[in-house]
């Protein structure tokens, strides 16, 4: 089984994004997704041991944002791949900090998700195989 986060604070992003992730069963995934709607319960579960395959992480949360957010993941896990997802591009550089992989803006587009997901959900699973 191969796991997914999906961390924004807004409800709704979270549904459309699940919405969208539903189609990585047509590409041969199998994966959970896992909603969380704070930053805080996201680093939680990571010190907690819970380790995802892929991480789509909204930059704008209160009370933690999602740089910082990303920042306490990086310290546990430096090599889980991160998409931000958010809607402005005000905090793009701030993504690279971090080491993101992509930044997506709202509202998500379809195939933009998956032409980033794919390719970082295969890394991921392959470096998981290898070890």
């Amino acid at each position: 089984m191969r796991y997914i986060a999906v961390c924004d604070d807004d409800e709704v992003a979270i549904k459309t994004i699940t919405r969208h992730l539903r189609s990585l069963a047509t590409h041969g995934f199998h994966y959970e997704v896992t909603p969380y709607q704070s930053g805080r319960e996201l680093i939680e579960e990571h010190r907690n041991g819970h380790r995802f395959h892929l991480i789509l992480l909204d930059m704008i949360m209160k009370p933690v944002n999602g740089i910082d957010v990303a920042k306490e993941i990086r310290r546990i896990d430096p090599l889980v791949p991160i998409l931000i997802i958010t809607s402005t591009m005000e905090y793009a550089v701030d993504g690279y900090k971090v080491n993101a992989h992509r930044y997506l803006l709202k509202p998500i587009d379809h195939d933009e998700l998956m032409q980033a997901a794919i390719p970082l959900l295969k890394e991921s699973i392959n470096r998981e195989e290898r070890y």
